[in-house]
């Protein structure tokens, strides 16, 4: 089951903030749509990276990536990690495009407690750098790959000579 939360997010920081509202605990299920916009406009999401920042009650942050969709708007996921406390989750979204910064006005997430026994730990969630991390290691093995190429392709070639070489004093 998928709740979606409609909102349009102000990047001229002059609102006062919004309060989406959510249950403690929930997982999987609680998304945010959010319409860019600047002085009522809609801000040209092309080449820009999105990025949900938050900060939780007791203080630990979240930072991950937004998803962008073909409209232009912002997809953000309120993870477990963002709903594991109750109280108020302070938010905001910031728009990177190359060496270029831009924060939205900060919003809120009211996260109401829940009656059930399961706890989730709160703790820092930060995917944005897990991806990151992950993709540069794969970068690393690409270009030890690339490196290491001309040295296997002249063992291969090595390799080739020492079985023909014995193949060869084997017939003799």
């Amino acid at each position: 089951m998928v709740y979606i939360k409609n909102i349009s997010l102000d990047f001229n920081a002059e609102n006062k903030p919004l309060t989406v509202c959510a249950k403690q605990n929930d997982a999987d299920s609680r998304f945010l749509i959010i319409t860019p916009v600047s002085d009522g406009k809609q801000i040209d999401m092309t080449n820009v990276t999105a990025v949900f920042c938050a900060e939780k009650p007791d203080g630990s942050n979240i930072m991950n990536y937004a998803q962008k969709d073909n409209d232009g708007k912002i997809i953000v996921e309120l993870t477990s990690q963002t709903l594991a406390l109750s109280g108020i989750v302070s938010c905001e979204v910031k728009l990177y495009q190359g060496l270029s910064v831009l924060s939205s006005c900060r919003f809120c997430v009211n996260v109401e407690k829940s009656l059930s026994d399961k706890a989730v730990e709160s703790t820092d969630e930060f995917t944005i750098l897990t991806e990151l991390i992950a993709e540069c290691k794969a970068m690393l093995k690409n270009s030890y790959l690339d490196y290491e190429k001309p040295y296997l392709s002249a063992l291969q070639t090595k390799i080739l000579e020492i079985e023909q070489t014995t193949y060869e004093e084997v017939i003799e």
